[in-house]
């Protein structure tokens, strides 16, 4: 599972052009699969915050990290985000 989970992991990052820390920083309601796109809203600086398509390609990532989990991230451990207050 952890090799799938970091293979889609680098798909995604490369493709998207996020940064780390703003993929593991996105809840699900960023992620809207059906129009293929993510709202980037917790980014690194003000211009940081926008709208990434998301490439068809790589749509099959999006659905394994979003179907993985219960919690309101996209990525977490135990439910909880991967930002710095943790």
């Amino acid at each position: 599972m952890f090799r799938l989970n970091f293979s889609a992991f680098c798909v995604i990052t490369i493709n998207s052009g996020m940064r780390i820390g703003e993929f593991l920083n996105l809840k699900k309601t960023d992620c809207h699969l059906d129009v293929r796109y993510i709202d980037v809203t917790a980014a690194k600086t003000k211009n940081g915050i926008r709208k990434v398509p998301i490439a068809e390609k790589t749509i099959v990532y999006w659905e394994h990290f979003y179907n993985k989990t219960d919690s309101e991230y996209l990525v977490s451990m135990d439910g909880k985000d991967f930002s710095n207050e943790n």
